[in-house]
C-alpha cells in the first residue's frame, strides 16, 4: 500500500465509518520503527466514503511521511470542513523539493481525485511537510472525478 502502488483499491461500495478509528487501524499497520506517530481526530468524526481507498491513501501518506529525511514525529489531524472531511499528515523533517514531493505523491491525488477529493501540499524549510487532503461526503463530490488540481504551496523563511 505504499506511495508507489498506483492501483486502485477493489471496487466497493462507499460506507459510514468512524475516522479515528479508520486512522488508528492504518496507524497499527504502518508501525515505524524511528517515528512517533500522533492523532488528533475532531471527536464523533464519521465520513460515508470508500473506506478502502480511505486507508489505501492515508496509508501511503503516512509512510511517505515516515521514510522523509530527519523525521521523528508524524502528527495525522482530521476534522470536518463544510461538506468533506479534512485529514492532514504532517512531519517534523527537513523539508524536500515540492516538484519531487509532487510526483512521489501522484498515485495518491489520483486515488483522491476518483474519489471527488483533492490533495494539497505545504513545505517548510526545516520544519517539515504538510499534506492536507479533502474527502467530500457521499453525494456531496461537487467536483466528481478529475477535480480540482494538485495544489502546491512553498513557504519560505522569513526574517
Amino acid at each position: 500500500m505504499g506511495v508507489e502502488n498506483g492501483a486502485a483499491p477493489a471496487a466497493s461500495q462507499p460506507a459510514t465509518f468512524d475516522v479515528e478509528q479508520e486512522i488508528r487501524a492504518v496507524l497499527s499497520d504502518v508501525r515505524p520503527q524511528r517515528v512517533r506517530l500522533e492523532i488528533a481526530v475532531q471527536p464523533e468524526l464519521v465520513l460515508h466514503a470508500d473506506r478502502a481507498a480511505f486507508h489505501q491513501a492515508l496509508a501511503g501518506l503516512v509512510q511517505h511521511a515516515c521514510s522523509q529525511a530527519l523525521v521523528s514525529r508524524v502528527l495525522v489531524t482530521a476534522s470536518r470542513s463544510g461538506a468533506s472531511i479534512q485529514v492532514g499528515v504532517s512531519d517534523d523533517g527537513i523539508g524536500a523539493d515540492l516538484g519531487s514531493q509532487q510526483r512521489t505523491l501522484r498515485p495518491i491525488e489520483r486515488l483522491l481525485s476518483q474519489q471527488g477529493g483533492s490533495l494539497e501540499v505545504a513545505s517548510w524549510p526545516d520544519q517539515g511537510i504538510v499534506v492536507l487532503t479533502r474527502w467530500p461526503e457521499a453525494g456531496h463530490a461537487a467536483n466528481g472525478p478529475g477535480g480540482p488540481p494538485f495544489v502546491v504551496r512553498k513557504r519560505v523563511a522569513t526574517g
